[in-house]
């Protein structure tokens, strides 16, 4: 039983985290807030500058044990709150609107309960993870030499979902969220004036070609009764100059799909829309590839011990079919570890995930810890 909720000190941590956010790769100031709270907790070791900002902080049991790693993710998104509450972003621009302040505030309290609350067995990480929004943090940090030692027997990690009953437990086997890139396609064709456009390559037939072609994409033949999404996010072309045909546009995209190897063929083929296309143009083309997420596939072993861990606190379950269609960077660490990540329902009519009206439910920061708790309750008890 546990014997102590510091709930209104995570709180408020919480709400601080949320007044100043820090973009992915520049969350000194937030490493730096976790630094100080977790004096507190008197942990074992604590290493930081992991993957840049990031921090593990080690919490070692008197007997021999498993080693399982909690994970949360330390930046914000490059988005201007709409919200007007006290504990509002102080950085124009920049907001926490996928709940990372709250899933911080959840192992800040996880590691206040193990406090008061020590196991016999194993030994507790925290990995506080930067840059999840670029999918470029997980990747980072398996290449550091701290997390390589740590050599893990299980990783989980937890997300809040809008649409969701409050604190309903949400998960599957496998792939639990879709991989996803981002693509900046760069198209140089030739300027001209506007009086004259014939006698410059004006990009604007490729850029309307290539968008109705890729929005094709997934009702083609090659990707029948597979998962596969593309989404313009990006389109740019020519100044305010009414006397110029613009030589030169820009296209973002975002593909995504629920299978790696799906995701593969889906890169060639887009790489052979947009090169087909631009040759018939006769305009050239530069591809740039960013924000890499994998399939996060969760492993049956810690998927058990969630469903496990959540019957015995009688939380409600429920098990999807489907992954979720958005991306977790937390599928590098499934890769190469026992591992899954869950959804903690964030309420039906909570505002969605990314908008500027969202924040994280503070409601959901005890039943969080709870679940935590009893998972690392478990396997400690285990072995």
């Amino acid at each position: 039983m546990i014997n102590q909720r510091p709930s209104s000190q995570i709180v408020q941590l919480r709400k601080t985290l949320h007044r100043y956010p820090e973009l992915s790769g520049e969350e000194k100031e937030t490493s730096a807030r976790l630094i100080q709270a977790f004096q507190a907790v008197h942990p074992s070791k604590l290493y930081r500058d992991i993957a840049g900002h990031g921090l593990i902080v080690q919490i070692d049991n008197p007997e021999h044990g498993p080693t399982i790693i909690f994970r949360a993710e330390l930046d914000a998104l490059p988005i201007r709150e709409k919200n007007t509450f006290g504990h509002r972003s102080q950085t124009d621009g920049v907001a926490h609107k996928c709940g990372h302040d709250g899933h911080i505030a959840i192992l800040l309290g996880l590691g206040f309960w193990l406090q008061y609350n020590p196991l016999q067995n194993g030994r507790i990480i925290f990995l506080f993870q930067p840059a999840e929004e670029t999918g470029q943090g997980a990747k980072r940090v398996l290449s550091d030499e701290h997390f390589k030692s740590l050599n893990p027997d299980y990783i989980f990690a937890l997300h809040n979902w809008p649409g969701y009953k409050m604190g309903e437990i949400v998960l599957k086997e496998g792939p639990m969220f879709c991989a996803s890139r981002g693509l900046n396609i760069s198209l140089r064709g030739k300027t001209a004036h506007a009086a004259q456009p014939e006698t410059g390559i004006n990009p604007a037939g490729a850029v309307s070609r290539i968008i109705e072609r890729l929005q094709q994409v997934p009702s083609d033949n090659a990707f029948i009764n597979q998962f596969v999404s593309i989404t313009i996010v990006k389109i740019h072309m020519g100044d305010d100059a009414f006397g110029t045909s613009p030589g030169s546009a820009e296209i973002g995209i975002t593909i995504r799909s629920d299978d790696d190897d799906t995701m593969e063929r889906l890169v060639r083929y887009v790489k052979h829309i947009i090169q087909q296309i631009s040759r018939k143009e006769m305009i050239s083309f530069d591809l740039q590839w960013r924000d890499e997420f994998p399939v996060t596939a969760n492993h049956s072993h810690a998927v058990q011990q969630i469903r496990q861990a959540a019957n015995r606190l009688a939380m409600p379950v429920q098990i999807i079919k489907d992954p979720f269609k958005p991306s977790e960077d937390f599928g590098w660490f499934t890769q190469q570890y026992k591992g899954a990540i869950f959804a903690m329902g964030a309420g039906e009519d909570w505002p969605d995930l990314h908008s500027d009206d969202y924040d994280f439910p503070d409601l959901l920061i005890e039943p969080a810890i709870q679940i935590l708790f009893q998972i690392a309750k478990q396997l400690c008890a285990g072995a």
